[in-house]
């Protein structure tokens, strides 16, 4: 993401904040905001500690932080949206925003049922743009690899943990992978699940990897991912391994689908992951031609970017047309 940000808006001093110490950072002395970018986050989802969300943390902090300076959200997902106070919000990020582009179409067809005024752009996720080119067919390796998502809850890890069980017991190997620390909990109880079937000499669990290099040298090695994670898919891809990814959030399944890659509901997992990865293993990974079309996506977003934060001073003779959604202009 970071590189993708270096590359496409030179000239200006990128600068990362979680949530929490946001305000702090924006306002440090001797320092001018020149605007605010959210980039690749799902905007409703509450992080497992029970924090408030990104749009609590939005309202409370950035907004009042660059008050008079350009808002821009770049491919974001508005799965999530629960409450009333939720799709209120969702309403006047649309109209306030100076720069609004969504990751997926399904999340412009929430918004558009919340009321947000119709259609809505939708581009990639900007990671997307600092991509290399891929490989692509089955994957080479001879191991499922599965990426574990502690946030997910103990329901879909039970799931996990029997779906993986079986595909064990078709004489498949398993990896666990963690994709944060965080992650190593629920990974630690699904390999305790499969040992106890019998299956610990064919079980690999593995730490957290430290960047996206060493998450991609470890999704390598698969035949088959199964992603919990958002970034798992992305890693994949840019290794050329299939995809089996488990939706639950809109913005995996939208992704796994313009990638012609399968998905399993969490549901699901405990009866019907083995099958699916069966029939994932003998099928092409993400194309050369659904991973340009991400690239491309996410160029135009950065080019629509630069358009806003230069205040319109840049050459917009190259500027490509986005998708819009849930459908466009008559």
């Amino acid at each position: 993401m970071l590189a993708a940000f270096d590359t496409f808006l030179p000239g200006y001093d990128v600068v990362t904040a979680q949530t929490g110490p946001m305000r702090s950072r924006l306002k440090r002395p001797g320092r001018e905001v020149d605007g605010i970018v959210i980039a690749g986050e799902t905007l409703f989802a509450r992080p497992s500690d029970g924090a408030p969300g990104l749009m609590s943390e939005l309202a409370a902090s950035l907004v009042p932080a660059v008050a008079g300076k350009p808002l821009a959200l770049l491919g974001v997902s508005a799965g999530g949206m629960t409450t009333a106070s939720e799709r209120w919000a969702a309403r006047w990020l649309v109209r306030h925003a100076d720069l609004f582009l969504l990751g997926d179409s399904e999340s412009a067809a929430a918004l558009a049922s919340a009321g947000a005024p119709a259609p809505m752009r939708v581009a990639a996720d900007p990671a997307w743009a600092a991509m290399e080119d891929a490989p692509t067919g089955p994957g080479s390796g001879d191991v499922v690899v599965a990426v574990l998502d502690g946030s997910a809850g103990l329901r879909v890890e039970n799931a996990l943990a029997l779906g993986l069980t079986a595909v064990a017991n078709r004489g498949m190997r398993v990896r666990l992978q963690p994709w944060s620390d965080e992650d190593s909990g629920s990974a630690s109880r699904v390999y305790r699940h499969l040992e106890a079937a019998g299956h610990g000499t064919a079980t690999d669990l593995r730490a957290a990897p430290s960047d996206m290099v060493s998450a991609c040298e470890a999704l390598a090695e698969g035949c088959v991912v199964v992603a919990l994670r958002y970034r798992a898919l992305h890693a994949a891809a840019m290794v050329g391994v299939p995809v089996v990814a488990v939706d639950l959030e809109p913005r995996i399944g939208a992704l796994a689908r313009r990638l012609a890659q399968r998905t399993v509901a969490p549901e699901r997992l405990s009866s019907s992951l083995a099958g699916i990865i069966r029939v994932a293993a003998d099928s092409p990974a993400p194309s050369p031609a659904a991973i340009k079309e991400e690239v491309s996506r996410a160029e135009s977003a950065f080019a629509l970017l630069r358009l806003v934060m230069e205040r319109g001073d840049v050459d917009t003779g190259q500027l490509d047309g986005l998708p819009l959604a849930p459908e466009p202009w008559l």
